[in-house]
């Protein structure tokens, strides 16, 4: 986590990448709050930087594959919306839901 924290504070070029590592790592180390408040915080100012990338993507069952994406900025959306529905926060997966789903427009 520090040095994805680090690569954000020296400009690391593709944003939503970075941001999308640091909430899986929150995910993983149990800290579903702090992965939502890390893309809510990112969304509010994203740069919509055009490009695909290659992410972790989280599994039904818990597992992570990884693959080629051609939106990161979906990705992100779509995350926060497994959480929150795994979370049981409703209104906040509502909110993904129709981030993601206009994402893909």
């Amino acid at each position: 986590m520090h040095d994805l924290d680090a690569a954000a504070r020296m400009g690391y070029g593709h944003a939503v990448v970075n941001v999308y590592n640091r909430v899986c790592c929150h995910l993983m180390l149990r800290r579903p709050r702090a992965a939502l408040s890390a893309a809510e915080t990112y969304w509010a100012v994203k740069d919509d930087q055009p490009g695909g990338a290659t992410l972790w993507i989280w599994q039904t069952d818990s597992s992570w594959e990884i693959a080629d994406v051609i939106d990161p900025h979906h990705a992100l959306a779509e995350l926060a919306a497994k959480i929150s529905q795994i979370e049981g926060w409703r209104e906040h997966g509502e909110k993904w839901r129709a981030r993601a789903d206009s994402r893909q427009s």
